[in-house]
């Protein structure tokens, strides 16, 4: 395969990809274009380290009053007043 092809391979399976949700055999033919492929590897690192950024984050304040409203219109008791 060209890496024209590898390269819509990984993006058609990317967020697969990082989230481990590949099969074994898919998963080394990916580590093995991403290796091989500078554009690809830059993208797949730039990926991760977006998840990271993202996953350092600490939730929204929510304010009370919108938490209120939102829990009455579930229906849902208010836990967090």
């Amino acid at each position: 395969m060209e890496c024209d092809d590898d390269c819509r391979a990984l993006l058609d399976q990317l967020g697969a990809y990082l989230d481990g949700e590949v099969g074994a055999v898919v998963l080394l033919q990916m580590e093995a274009h991403v290796h091989a492929c500078h554009p690809c590897r830059c993208l797949v690192e730039s990926c991760r380290q977006t998840i990271l950024v993202y996953r350092r984050q600490l939730p929204p304040e929510i304010p009370a009053a919108l938490h209120r409203k939102v829990m009455d219109r579930l229906g849902r008791p208010n836990s967090n007043a």
